[in-house]
């Protein structure tokens, strides 16, 4: 049982989104691509947790937190999983723009930032007004690393792939639950999921609230993002690229070929670049 049941699951750290390693640095150790058997090698079933060894024992915490249960007779492990920020900051950034990055699964993040950052602007200025001036919203390249998590994470994951994720939470930590193949499949689950919340709660929302002020949507959809590249740019009005950093210990020019690919896919007419913005 757990603890004694030892992480089987490779990868783990990017299959749960607790991290995503830039794409622009493979040359220099970061992997292409996460091998993705047909069929997996099951580890010893000492090595394997039941699903039906696992219960839920929330309903036993009391208004501070502490658990208040009769523990039935046997062997368990208590296991408390809690969700923190990732203390991910914006950057580069001037110092009146530094702080923590929102949450990306969350309309309400969005919109507090929105109406906190853009709306400031908006006040000044008005909704776009023309051909000239302020046209676009814009989401740069990622650069901020994964998350995995939301408030009402469990409800949607239900939602979506239509069961619950509880009693495979343990995945999160590597171990394997029911079975390796379950657990992978699991973390399959978990990345859509993921995918889904910032195609729709993030980018489309961004979308809407920049189209009911007259504003298109660029966005550079890369690297270290926890969605595929191509359904995230799908999102914008003008996808974007670099062609800059060859050359500068990293390469981001695979973006130029996302972005073109992008435009003709979804028959948009123009494609913007980010060119020699480093200093």
């Amino acid at each position: 049982a757990f603890p004694k049941c030892p992480p089987v699951i490779a990868d783990v750290a990017e299959k749960a989104l607790y991290d995503r390693y830039p794409y622009t640095s493979w040359k220099k150790g970061v992997k292409e691509f996460l091998p993705a058997p047909a069929k997996f090698d099951e580890p010893s079933a000492e090595s394997v947790i039941s699903s039906e060894d696992i219960i839920d024992i929330s309903k036993y915490l009391d208004s501070d937190g502490r658990l208040q249960w009769d523990v039935p007779a046997g062997d368990w492990t208590i296991v408390r999983m809690a969700r923190r920020a990732t203390c991910a900051s914006t950057r580069p950034a001037p110092k009146p723009g530094i702080g923590l990055e929102c949450d990306k699964f969350d309309t309400a993040a969005l919109d507090h930032h929105f109406a906190n950052y853009y709306g400031k602007l908006l006040k000044k200025v008005g909704p776009r007004k023309g051909k000239n001036g302020w046209t676009t919203v814009h989401i740069d390249s990622w650069e901020m690393g994964s998350q995995n998590w939301t408030k009402n994470f469990l409800a949607e994951f239900k939602k979506r792939r239509g069961y619950d994720a509880k009693p495979y939470l343990l995945a999160y930590s590597g171990r394997a639950v029911g079975s390796l193949e379950e657990s992978e499949r699991f973390l399959w689950d978990v990345r859509l999921t993921s995918q889904e919340l910032v195609l729709e709660n993030h980018a489309g929302h961004l979308k809407k609230l920049g189209h009911k002020n007259g504003f298109e949507l660029s966005i550079e959809p890369y690297d270290m993002n926890p969605t595929a590249d191509l359904d995230l740019g799908a999102v914008a009005d003008v996808p974007m690229c670099e062609f800059w950093s060859a050359g500068m210990g990293y390469n981001s020019s695979f973006s130029c070929i996302e972005a073109t690919s992008i435009a003709h896919t979804m028959g948009r007419p123009i494609v913007s670049a980010e060119a020699f913005t480093a200093g």
